[in-house]
């Protein structure tokens, strides 16, 4: 596997780092919303989706200030960590997405 130092990263490793905060801080965004809307509609069912996709997005936010802070050591590019985390961020947008489909589905008929 490449390493950082066996290669000139430019700054590619960094903007990578930072579109994946972005994409994290729009994930508790979007909870947060669904939390406000659990509260207004008094549905504790959404309510409660929401504060544990909130924890969620604090988990991963977490994991990538981690990441960042790794990423200055010489590191595997593409190592079985970065794969659980991006297999655990696809699960959490896929829940999300399927819990506010289910929602929809549910209390808009």
């Amino acid at each position: 596997m490449a390493k950082l130092d066996n290669r000139d990263p430019g700054l590619q490793p960094e903007r990578t780092l930072l579109s994946w905060q972005r994409t994290f801080f729009s994930l508790l965004m979007l909870a947060l919303v669904t939390v406000r809307s659990g509260l207004s509609r008094e549905n504790m069912l959404l309510t409660g989706a929401g504060a544990g996709f909130v924890l969620l997005s604090f988990t991963l936010t977490l994991i990538a200030l981690l990441r960042r802070r790794a990423m200055a050591y010489p590191v595997d590019l593409v190592s079985l960590s970065a794969r659980r985390v991006k297999r655990l961020i696809s699960g959490t947008i896929c829940l999300y997405a399927l819990t506010l489909v289910l929602y929809n589905l549910t209390y808009r008929m």
